[in-house]
């Protein structure tokens, strides 16, 4: 199982781009042990909620409260979006900042190891 937890928010026209092909890779890895967890950066719900919408993020997803100023982004360092880590079952980080077409080829190789098992 690995786990990405993906800061972003609305208003951040990178994170946006990202978003379409964040949710084909959840689709193809979400049954076989891969999850998202969206952490928001938003101050407005409704635009938070919309985005969600309109990007089709089927994945959980939360707001950052107190935005910047949030111990976990503040304790991880993020300063700027997207960023996202990558953590697997133990909670280890295994990358950080990690693009999506990395993050593909990671997850293909990985579970193609676990069904040769």
């Amino acid at each position: 199982k690995f786990l990405l937890l993906e800061f972003w928010a609305s208003w951040c026209v990178p994170c946006r781009k990202n978003n379409p092909e964040l949710v084909e890779i959840y689709k193809k890895y979400n049954k076989k042990g891969f999850e998202i967890y969206g952490i928001s950066m938003d101050v407005l719900k409704e635009s938070w909620i919309t985005a969600i919408k309109n990007d089709h993020l089927n994945w959980v997803n939360t707001v950052a409260e107190e935005g910047w100023n949030n111990d976990i982004v503040k304790s991880l360092g993020i300063q700027s979006f997207p960023a996202n880590f990558l953590v697997d079952k133990n909670g280890k980080i295994l990358a950080m900042n990690i693009e999506q077409s990395e993050l593909e080829d990671f997850l293909e190789n990985q579970y193609r190891l676990q069904n040769l098992q």
